[in-house]
């Protein structure tokens, strides 16, 4: 795990992370083992919640860009399936 710096050990074991730790470098398994695994300080919690909020976004980002593409894929086949390659290679150059 990327962690630039851990602050504290308590007599539980427990890691309590601080906003010096990165979670920039970090993968997802890695990021989702951090949240398991540690307690936060505040700063550590704020910037926990903002990583969240930007994988989140790039998620339903990229889930939508996935739909739009095979919509589109379907709905150019299904306008040009009728034309013949050479018809369609014509069209692109218009």
């Amino acid at each position: 795990m990327h962690v630039k710096k851990i602050k504290k050990i308590t007599k539980k074991g427990e890691y309590i992370m601080t906003s010096e730790s990165t979670f920039v470098e970090m993968n997802q398994e890695e990021y989702i083992d951090c949240y398991r695994n540690y307690r936060f300080d505040k700063e550590g919690m704020e910037e926990l919640a903002k990583k969240s909020v930007q994988m989140l976004e790039n998620y339903s980002m990229q889930r939508e860009l996935e739909e739009l593409e095979e919509e589109n894929y379907y709905a150019l086949s299904e306008r040009y399936k009728n034309y013949s390659m050479f018809e369609l290679i014509k069209k692109l150059f218009e």
